[in-house]
């Protein structure tokens, strides 16, 4: 029975191959006596061969705990990992974002269906309001007055008179977990 060496290339007889862990290598015993020769005169020097950019370096530039692959070798692999992870992370928040704008709709649509989706929307900058939080919402019932500053699509801005600001989620006014009232000063 013939096998070939995958370092020098050459078809050779089983019987030329070493055994390792109960297998036969995937090298001859002589390209195997040769890199374990050429091995031990590196480390004689002080110096090592790295499984990973298969350089030659001192052995300072190798971890302790893995002596195998130089520490460049090492911070790439670490890299690598830290980007798959934060893309894997990237494509986690963006599903958890989707998800949670679908239950959103779903419940503003049920809150629809039901007659309890109107809420005032402040258009005019110089009012004030009156925001009564749900008990649910912010441990007890909490109410505050303010001046609306600023509005987008997802948020407005009410400022008190003592200059204390609050931010309060649109959806959050659909859903009916803050109310808003405006109120004459």
């Amino acid at each position: 029975m013939k096998k070939v060496c995958k370092d020098c290339k050459q078809e050779k007889d089983i019987s030329e191959f070493g055994v390792s862990k109960g297998k036969k290598r995937n090298i001859c015993k002589k390209c195997h006596n040769a890199k374990v020769i050429e091995a031990r005169d590196l480390r004689l020097r002080g110096l090592r061969k790295c499984r990973g950019c298969h350089e030659i370096k001192p052995i300072s530039k190798y971890n302790k705990k893995n002596m195998h692959v130089c520490q460049e070798c090492l911070a790439k692999k670490a890299q690598k990992r830290l980007e798959k992870k934060q893309a894997r992370e990237r494509n986690e928040m963006q599903k958890d974002k989707k998800n949670i704008d679908t239950i959103y709709e779903k419940m503003i649509n049920h809150k629809e269906t039901l007659g309890l989706s109107t809420y005032p929307d402040p258009e005019i900058k110089d009012s004030y309001y009156k925001i009564n939080w749900d008990g649910e919402y912010k441990r007890g019932t909490r109410i505050s007055e303010g001046k609306v500053i600023a509005k987008t699509d997802s948020f407005l801005v009410l400022e008190s008179r003592k200059g204390i600001r609050e931010c309060i989620l649109i959806n959050d006014l659909k859903l009916g977990e803050v109310e808003l009232k405006e109120v004459s000063i």
